[in-house]
């Protein structure tokens, strides 16, 4: 019997129609290659918590970081200065109040009574008392009068006020007629038209 020799167009249509049956089957299959026994190998699945963990979400997820751990030192920061600022006017507030009571407990300038000579001073509508009696001070420079001293120059008088410091009264401008004793006059009283 003759047997015709197979041609090589045959095989070759063979070998495509495998090829496309092969092709076919893994479309149906997802497009995962099948394994040796023809089974489809197991896929790998990430979990929704790696997938927000990884790629661009940590890089997100650094600057917040890093914003939140900078806020934390800004706050630190501000609370200190609140405390510094609120000390230093508690500190103020005290230094005021005991100057004010310091001033209070001052006692007020008692009034003295002292008799002497009135002159003229080296200014215009100045005052001095000269020849004072008594162990105290022999002259004194009037730095305010409530009085009308102009009348009763000359006279010898008891001159009836509080004391100013020496430093007040030489830095007065106009200051008064030097003397070691310097006085605010409320009264005064005439003793006698003609001074020793």
């Amino acid at each position: 019997m003759h047997r015709c020799p197979r041609s090589h167009g045959s095989r070759r249509d063979g070998t495509v129609a495998k090829v496309s049956a092969l092709a076919l089957l893994v479309l149906k299959l997802g497009g995962t290659p099948l394994a040796q026994n023809g089974t489809r190998p197991p896929r790998i699945r990430t979990s929704s918590r790696s997938q927000f963990r990884s790629g661009s979400d940590l890089e997100q997820m650094q600057p917040m970081t890093r914003t939140r751990g900078s806020i934390r030192p800004a706050l630190i920061l501000q609370e200190v200065c609140m405390k510094r600022s609120i000390v230093g006017a508690l500190v103020i507030a005290c230094a005021f109040a005991f100057a004010q009571a310091a001033q209070a407990q001052q006692p007020a300038p008692k009034e003295h009574s002292m008799t002497g000579c009135l002159k003229n001073g080296t200014e215009a509508n100045s005052y001095t008392v000269t020849d004072v009696e008594g162990k105290g001070p022999k002259s004194i420079g009037i730095v305010s009068s409530t009085v009308n001293l102009a009348p009763h120059v000359g006279h010898k008088i008891e001159v009836t006020g509080t004391a100013v410091p020496v430093k007040d009264a030489e830095n007065m401008k106009p200051a008064p007629p030097k003397a070691p004793h310097y006085m605010n006059l409320t009264a005064i009283k005439m003793l006698s038209t003609t001074c020793p």
